[in-house]
């Protein structure tokens, strides 16, 4: 019997293996975070050389792999400044707007200015940046939900970072489950158009930290009270027995 492998289902085992990254291979996760931000944010190898201490020969490999696997996020960013040549801005989410006069300026110019580059890479970065109000949008509407729900005084908000919200309640099953269903629910909204794919959506994930920032707990999306309790227990255990081999 033949098994048919679907475009979605493809996609799905791709993103499964990129998420499975952060537990298998966290320690090469974290080294690439700085490199990363610095090629995406219109850096070169010289970046990576002066900031990060690569050898040149290192650094230039690194820039070229990273150009070749977002070849399509490359291609986008030099249409948004191509746009922003002809119509003196760069569109930012929800509607929001950079302006960009030295770009305007260098649409018939053959030879692009300093400050237009300068103002080329900052309003790139903006174009990409600006759509961290999501994380916002989301703790929004997420708060709506605590405020009409039985927790309104169990559930508070601690801050948000990037793509992260953070979140303290007490150590409940029931708490953690209905965060689980809600915050997710409320993550995944991908309604404005330029976010809407029939294939790709947005997800996330709930972690737990005990006792400290260096240790995260796991909770699947979806997780049962029961599955919630297993996943918690499972996750100090392993921690205890981690700090019992450090000792």
């Amino acid at each position: 019997m033949a098994t048919v492998i679907t475009e979605i289902s493809v996609t799905e085992y791709k993103t499964g293996i990129v998420n499975s990254i952060k537990k298998e291979y966290g320690a090469l996760r974290q080294k690439s975070k700085s490199p990363s931000f610095a090629l995406q944010y219109f850096g070169t190898y010289m970046t990576l050389m002066n900031n990060c201490g690569f050898s040149k020969e290192e650094a230039k490999k690194i820039e070229d792999n990273y150009h070749e696997l977002y070849k399509v996020s490359d291609e986008w960013g030099a249409d948004i400044i191509e746009q922003a040549k002809k119509i003196g801005y760069i569109p930012l989410a929800f509607g929001g707007r950079i302006r960009t006069p030295l770009l305007a300026k260098s649409l018939n110019s053959k030879r692009v200015s300093y400050g237009a580059e300068k103002e080329a890479r900052s309003a790139g970065n903006a174009a990409t940046q600006s759509y961290c109000v999501l994380t916002l949008r989301a703790l929004n509407e997420f708060m709506e939900r605590v405020w009409a729900s039985p927790y309104r005084y169990l559930i508070h908000p601690s801050g948000t970072i990037h793509d992260a919200i953070y979140l303290l309640w007490p150590d409940s099953a029931i708490i953690t489950h209905w965060i689980n269903k809600n915050l997710l629910e409320c993550m995944s909204w991908q309604d404005l158009p330029e976010l809407k794919h029939p294939i790709i959506k947005m997800s996330s994930a709930l972690d737990i930290f005990w006792p400290n920032w260096a240790n995260s707990i796991g909770i699947p999306p979806g997780a049962s009270m029961e599955e919630i309790k297993y996943t918690c227990n499972k996750g100090i255990q392993e921690y205890q027995q981690k700090e019992k081999q450090a000792a």
